[in-house]
């Protein structure tokens, strides 16, 4: 168990396996974030009705620690921890079932076995959530499949230099790599890169059916071009508790 002074910023690893914790706390305490790691115990529970955490890493599943009301705690209006992110590690083979916990609050599901670059991102989006504002364009999606490319076409819902909300009738599993291009609005030249889909949408809290992609490269200027057009929105200044 790691001390918790001297930082701002607090993640609590719950249940995760020493050889993941053991991976996991250097890239956290890299970026100055203190780690506290704790047994899946009821304890846990009123520790987080009375300390603030910015991040929970959660074991997937955990036999000695109800999950619903682990969630329903860390959500409550009075939780200190209400607007921490929430990622679940799961095995594999557990990954579709993990996912359902997205309805009760859970923000990434991630394989507890992914490489390090993976795990990190996974709380990297959720510690470092840009400024987004909304954006209704058509976007255009290549996935690449065993028998070549398939084109998919959907509509943006909202915007950030980090990834889109996307509609769309279809969902991609979360890990699945897409090349996508869109235009901003009143600009002709397309922006074009790819992405990965890292988690689905809940249409019950953000009215669309869809997917969330995070970009790993937009080509040129394609980062300066959409930070000018969302400072010329105005943006949200912020991220919501749900991203």
């Amino acid at each position: 168990m790691v001390s918790m002074e001297g930082s701002s910023r607090h993640v609590l690893l719950v249940g995760v396996e020493r050889e993941v914790v053991e991976r996991m706390v250097p890239l956290l305490q890299r970026e100055e974030l203190q780690v506290l790691s704790t047994e899946p115990a009821p304890a846990v529970l009123n520790l987080l009705r009375d300390t603030p955490f910015d991040l929970l890493v959660v074991a997937y599943p955990l036999p000695e620690l109800d999950l619903q009301e682990l969630l329903a705690t860390v959500r409550s209006p009075d939780s200190p921890s209400r607007r921490a992110g929430v990622v679940l590690l799961a095995p594999e083979e557990a990954l579709g079932e993990a996912a359902s916990w997205e309805e009760e609050g859970v923000n990434r599901v991630t394989a507890a076995g992914w490489t390090d670059a993976h795990l990190w991102q996974a709380v990297a989006d959720l510690l470092h959530v840009a400024p987004r504002a909304g954006l209704r364009v058509l976007v255009h999606l290549g996935v690449e499949m065993e028998d070549g490319e398939e084109l998919e076409l959907s509509q943006a819902v909202n915007v950030s230099t980090s990834g889109m909300l996307l509609q769309a009738p279809g969902v991609f599993r979360p890990g699945t790599r897409v090349r996508l291009t869109f235009r901003l609005p009143g600009e002709a030249r397309p922006v074009t890169g790819t992405a990965e889909v890292v988690r689905v949408s809940r249409p019950d809290r953000e009215g669309v059916q869809g997917f969330a992609v995070r970009f790993l490269g937009l080509d040129g200027d394609g980062v300066r071009r959409i930070a000018a057009w969302l400072a010329r929105q105005g943006g949200e200044g912020g991220a919501a508790a749900w991203t």
